[in-house]
């Protein structure tokens, strides 16, 4: 995986740079891992009643990370059930063959289901690159480096970012009232500068 640094210059007039694919938003991973949940618990309820024996529950997210001494919950389940590490490929793949280069956001790293249960070895697997190999999954996200994305992701809460938010709002409304203070000929200058110094 590479971090794709905000300082790098843009080239023009040459093929994709990289492609983002919306299946990989946290949320729409979490919905994807919900179905095939419910798909593959489905499977086992009838594998039970054929054999007339009690149905396993399949673990649910919040149990993936729990492990004992000699299991891992996450890893059992994608063992028994491959259609999770099978539709995750199937996305990857495609996007892979669009685009050598695929970009994703810090959060659809840090909170998406399939890249914390398969981790970064899988996925590169999935996608026939080894270590030697070069970066296929670029990560661009609001600092500078991952490690301060993973931190300030790890670290934020709602409530901070709500107010954050709430400031940023507030500052925008002062702006916008100076703005109708100001004649017209000059407004699009100032809100130019205004623009650009954001």
């Amino acid at each position: 995986m590479s971090f794709l640094s905000q300082k790098e210059p843009v080239i023009m007039n040459q093929r994709p740079y990289a492609t983002m694919v919306t299946n990989f938003d946290s949320t729409e991973q979490k919905r994807s891992w919900e179905r095939l949940l419910q798909e593959a618990q489905s499977q086992e309820d009838e594998q039970s009643s054929a054999q007339n024996i009690s149905s396993a529950t399949l673990p649910s997210i919040e149990e993936l990370w729990l492990k004992n001494s000699n299991t891992r919950t996450c890893e059992s389940l994608l063992n028994a059930h491959t259609s999770f590490a099978t539709h995750f490929a199937g996305i990857i793949r495609t996007a892979y063959l669009y685009c050598p280069q695929i970009m994703l956001s810090d959060a659809e790293v840090c909170d998406g289901l399939f890249f914390l249960a398969l981790g970064p070895n899988t996925v590169n697997s999935l996608l026939g690159k080894s270590y030697k190999d070069g970066p296929s999954i670029i990560i661009s996200g609001r600092c500078d480096s991952f490690e301060e994305c993973l931190f300030n992701f790890t670290l934020s809460t709602v409530g901070a970012v709500q107010a954050k938010a709430q400031k940023a709002a507030k500052r925008d409304d002062f702006y916008i009232m100076q703005l109708k203070n100001v004649p017209q000929c000059l407004t699009n200058t100032l809100f130019v500068r205004w623009s650009i110094a954001r």
